[in-house]
């Protein structure tokens, strides 16, 4: 059998601490994946992160922007920001994604993705090739997530015009990177309405991550501020011509 360089198992490596990287915010998208609202639709929020006593709090907006046929299935342009992506922590994320997800691509949107772009403020939108989509698609097929109800029911919310679903669920994340042991436990509570875009009026979630031996815990806190049916607009132009494959993604360039 062939044997890879080392430079090229190196780089290997990193492209895929690279790819992990994008993955990593996916159970914070997956949050309003489970069934996504129509084209226009949009919604902001405030997210309230707080570990070993810090607390920052950031805004996210999510939006559906587009539609497109995919082998005879309807898929969605999703939009997200802030998306960290390398080292840029407030970009825009875009994914086309299905329009009626199994249960297992909402939980792990990677897996059903056909086409991701991504925007830093200010740079032209990149898209990744279809051998770096191919990469985290494969890497999102290690990851395994178990979700379980934990209880649900009507509930009321202060704020909120009428009563709404409350959902409690126990979700755990086991995945193996480079020889590590990749671990997450959360716990996680969420307000659920029909009346407003991705479904999520709050959600209260506690969460423990372990890599290798070390392990830090943090809880998170959605609270949804406004949204809307339509009007959703893109951040991204089209086409995207700008191209990343995997050793654009190391070296820091793309192909116009």
């Amino acid at each position: 059998m062939r044997r890879l360089p080392r430079y090229r198992i190196a780089a290997v490596g990193i492209a895929l601490l690279i790819l992990a990287g994008v993955a990593a915010p996916t159970q914070d998208l997956s949050t309003f994946l489970a069934s996504p609202p129509g084209v226009g639709s949009w919604a902001r929020y405030d997210v309230t992160t707080v570990r070993g006593g810090r607390r920052k709090v950031r805004p996210f907006r999510i939006s559906v922007t587009g539609q497109r046929e995919v082998s005879g299935r309807r898929y969605l342009w999703l939009e997200a920001w802030p998306y960290k992506f390398k080292d840029c922590p407030d970009g825009t994320l875009r994914m086309l994604v299905k329009e009626k997800p199994e249960p297992e691509e909402s939980l792990n949107p990677f897996l059903q993705a056909v086409s991701l772009a991504y925007r830093e403020p200010g740079e032209d939108p990149f898209r990744l090739s279809e051998g770096a989509l191919n990469l985290l698609r494969s890497r999102a097929r290690k990851v395994h997530i178990d979700q379980e109800m934990i209880a649900s029911g009507p509930a009321s919310l202060e704020g909120a015009e009428d009563d709404c679903l409350k959902e409690c669920r126990r979700t755990t994340i086991r995945t193996r990177l480079l020889g590590r042991d990749h671990h997450v436990e959360e716990t996680g509570c969420y307000w659920l309405s029909e009346k407003v875009p991705f479904r999520i009026l709050r959600a209260e979630i506690d969460r423990l991550e372990r890599k290798g031996r070390r392990e830090k815990r943090k809880q998170i806190t959605i609270v949804y501020r406004e949204g809307g049916i339509d009007g959703a607009a893109s951040r991204f132009e089209e086409p995207v011509k700008k191209v990343k494959g995997i050793w654009s993604l190391l070296l820091g360039h793309g192909t116009p």
